[in-house]
């Protein structure tokens, strides 16, 4: 059974045993207070009958009269009821010769006149000069079988009745609306949710169901954005995927292509077998073992199989030994190094080879990608509860578009960044996976020398 279905006929359930269980408690309770009024006027009217036999009982000074003559009983009745017509089966019974319907007890409860029932249940004191001469016996209505209350507690029924079916026609309309409101967004969902599952990760067309859901401002509305948002994610990731494997292709077919080149041209004659020719073979191979390396130390960082081997570390004093190690290399290539350290040490506890790689590869990125001429500074600031490592160069700089992709696996800015300068583009990608291993963060943006500006930051131990 489809959930549209479901949900209607779980509000029409639910709202037909609530409008019949209202309707149960309306005619329960318009037949007990018709019941009680109608008690209530036989009550007020036997007490008017005491009172006609109170004075009668004051003039005879006994009940003989009314022993004697038990039709008497009537015409006091009628006497004091006067010219109102009763309701049948009732004191007000309908005018006829025989003795109404009810019991006449002298002070010592004997008969006087009437007729004693089982369903005589009220009794109606006759009281002469503060002093009970009598009881008056009458009957209790139990049930309304007839006369006009019967007619309008008849009409009262059949209006709830009325009015029970028009609420439950209105709730079914209600309730087949709203079954359908909800249930569109849904079906939405579950069809784009069949397509992610079949590779197809499309974002909803303008008009499409799934783009009107979006638009709500309710739970599923939310659900249909997040829903997006994921076809959005696995859409990259999906794209991401295929130019990664497309990169890595490219990145190794390149060398590979070369060193075969070298290799048949050797085999052939066509160059001959020197030192000079097999050291430049032997460049590309190491070139590919570099690029292997990368692939698996980053690799290994992504399925979290990259070890740390952490103790507390002075990274000043780290990372002053890796400046000193590369100050020959930025000499050479006519750059200049500038070197700002705290003077005390700074510890975090950290894995010392991976911050050595760090700064390894964040200088060796400054190097291949700064003009000559230029300047590359490193900077170490420690602040409350975190340690600040900033290396910024000078020109080139990459557009502002470029900024956010240069941590992805084999990116390369255009004209700045190519195979010529020897980088493979897993640098960067390498340095972020060991930041978040040290539970750290790393940002890059445009330096004030003209370049990019690397932000590191690591807690202290």
């Amino acid at each position: 059974m489809r959930i549209q279905h479901k949900l209607f006929l779980a509000m029409l359930g639910t709202s037909f045993v609530l409008v019949t269980l209202v309707v149960f408690m309306v005619l329960w309770s318009v037949d007990r207070g018709m019941l009680e009024y109608v008690n209530q006027r036989q009550e007020q009217r036997a007490r008017m009958v005491a009172n006609e036999l109170g004075q009668f009982y004051a003039a005879q000074r006994s009940w003989f009269l009314l022993r004697q003559q038990p039709r008497l009983l009537y015409h006091i009745v009628v006497r004091s009821l006067g010219d109102i017509e009763p309701p049948p089966n009732t004191l007000l019974g309908p005018r006829r010769t025989v003795l109404p319907d009810l019991l006449l007890l002298d002070h010592r409860q004997m008969v006087v006149a009437g007729q004693l029932r089982a369903e005589h249940t009220m009794r109606i004191p006759i009281v002469v000069g503060e002093q009970a001469v009598g009881w008056l016996l009458v009957p209790e209505v139990k049930a309304i079988r007839s006369g006009i209350e019967e007619k309008f507690l008849l009409r009262q029924r059949q209006t709830l009745l009325l009015i029970a079916g028009i609420t439950i026609a209105i709730t079914a309309l209600l309730a087949f609306l709203l079954a359908r409101h909800l249930q569109r967004p849904i079906r939405a969902l579950a069809d784009g949710t069949h397509r992610l599952t079949q590779g197809d990760y499309r974002l909803p067309s303008e008009g499409s169901e799934l783009a009107t859901a979006i638009r709500r401002q309710d739970e599923l509305g939310e659900l249909a954005r997040d829903f997006s948002q994921l076809a959005h994610t696995l859409a990259a990731t999906d794209t991401s995927r295929k130019r990664w494997l497309a990169d890595i292709s490219h990145e190794l077919r390149t060398p590979l292509a070369i060193l075969r080149g070298e290799i048949e041209a050797m085999l052939d004659g066509v160059r001959p077998l020197t030192h000079e020719n097999l050291q430049s073979a032997q460049q590309e191979v190491q070139h590919l073992n570099r690029l292997v390396d990368d692939l698996h130390a980053l690799t290994m960082a992504d399925i979290g199989g990259l070890q740390y081997r952490k103790q507390d570390i002075d990274v000043v004093d780290l990372w002053r030994e890796v400046c000193g190690a590369h100050e020959a290399r930025f000499q050479g290539a006519g750059l200049q190094l500038v070197t700002e350290w705290p003077t005390l040490p700074v510890f975090i506890h950290g894995d010392e080879d991976r911050l050595r790689q760090l700064l390894d590869n964040l200088l060796d990125n400054s190097l291949k990608y700064t003009q000559p001429a230029g300047t590359v500074r490193v900077a170490l600031q420690q602040q409350t509860g975190w340690i600040d490592l900033i290396v910024e160069d000078s020109a080139p700089g990459v557009p502002p578009e470029a900024l956010p992709r240069l941590f992805d696996h084999l990116y390369r800015v255009e004209h700045s960044r190519n195979r010529g300068t020897g980088g493979s583009g897993l640098g960067l990608a390498i340095c972020q996976r060991i930041v978040a291993g040290h539970q750290g963060t790393i940002t890059v943006d445009h330096s004030p020398l003209g370049g990019l500006r690397m932000h590191v930051r690591l807690p202290l131990h």
